[in-house]
């Protein structure tokens, strides 16, 4: 769902023909707001969904543990990568070259919008043995 309401809000505000999405749930809403308010909204459900996913792989982490400092170590690398995400971003702006850094953080906020590091730090926590927790 995530990807697909993307691919819509990209396809409108790029001006394409195409429609790259899967489905059209929020296309007819979507082409009632002009560019500017989709860049917002774009911003904004990127947020949700970092907050959302990030959420939900801690909770995932915890509930199949039971173990604070894996869980502690969880957090600590999502905070890590976003700090990183976030002084990238300043970066950028300081030097009026957000453009030059958003491939940069585009790969970065798309990492922390995916389950790849929640099945990272399982791998990760499973390496580190029974005897660990």
């Amino acid at each position: 769902m995530r990807e697909n309401i993307f691919l819509e809000l990209n396809s409108i505000i790029l001006g394409e023909n195409y429609n790259k999405a899967y489905f059209y749930v929020f296309d007819g809403l979507f082409k009632g707001f002009s560019v500017p308010v989709l860049k917002i909204l774009k911003w904004a459900l990127t947020g949700f969904f970092v907050f959302l996913i990030t959420f939900l792989s801690v909770l995932g982490v915890d509930i199949y543990y039971g173990n604070r400092i894996f869980t502690i170590i969880f957090v600590k690398v999502y905070l890590f990568v976003f700090l990183f995400v976030i002084a990238i971003g300043v970066v950028g702006f300081t030097l009026n070259s957000y453009e030059d850094y958003y491939p940069v953080l585009r790969k970065l906020i798309g990492l922390i919008q995916s389950p790849i590091p929640f099945f990272m730090m399982f791998v990760v926590y499973h390496y580190l043995g029974k005897d660990s927790y």
